[in-house]
């Protein structure tokens, strides 16, 4: 029931989750509901590749590229690691379902 959109997987694909990120569009008052909580999150790719220093030489500018621009703005990774209990990801998912916008 949250306002958020989680990872889907393919029909017959498989994932590794190395990161779960949703998305949702309040990410930053998100993000702050979520550390009010105690939990914390990060912003793994807070830039679009197009607009990166590393891509600069390819000349792409803002809107070149709108969903990559959406994503970056839009995206949240929750807690994930090996050892997560039971306990806490129904904790983290408590804590986002929470969120009103």
């Amino acid at each position: 029931g949250a306002p958020v959109a989680t990872p889907q997987k393919r029909p017959g694909g498989t994932h590794v989750f190395h990161l779960y990120v949703i998305e949702c569009d309040r990410r930053d008052a998100m993000r702050e509901h979520l550390s009010s909580l105690g939990i914390g999150t990060a912003i793994h790719y807070p830039v679009p590749p197009h607009l990166s220093a590393a891509f600069a030489r390819l000349g792409h500018g803002r809107g070149d590229f709108p969903v990559a621009e959406r994503l970056a703005d839009r995206v949240l990774s929750l807690p994930l690691y090996r050892g997560i209990g039971e306990d806490e990801i129904g904790a983290v998912c408590g804590a986002v379902a929470s969120f009103r916008l």
